[in-house]
């Protein structure tokens, strides 16, 4: 989204290794991902959103770069091969 909106390298193709979409900690796997033995957790989300956008995650202002699934408009992004595990905590 980033590369679309500065227009300054032509790009052709995206690659999505488990990505996170959004901030807000309200998907159903967030809420079941309590163990905290693992990497990512609901906690680490959190923690990872609060230190990239300088503020509580959730907000209402959260900008769309760094949380995409608040975008407007998704218009003109590249095709993309999206790769997930079965089991995605961070989703």
């Amino acid at each position: 989204m980033l590369a679309r909106g500065r227009a300054e390298v032509p790009l052709v193709f995206q690659l999505l290794i488990s990505p996170t979409l959004a901030e807000h900690n309200q998907t159903a796997s967030r809420r079941e991902v309590t163990d905290s033995r693992l990497f990512w957790t609901w906690e680490t989300n959190r923690a990872r959103y609060r230190g990239h956008l300088e503020r509580e995650p959730g907000g209402a202002d959260a900008p769309a770069y760094a949380a995409p699934a608040r975008a407007e408009n998704l218009a003109g992004l590249l095709s993309a091969y999206l790769l997930v595990a079965g089991y995605g905590p961070a989703e």
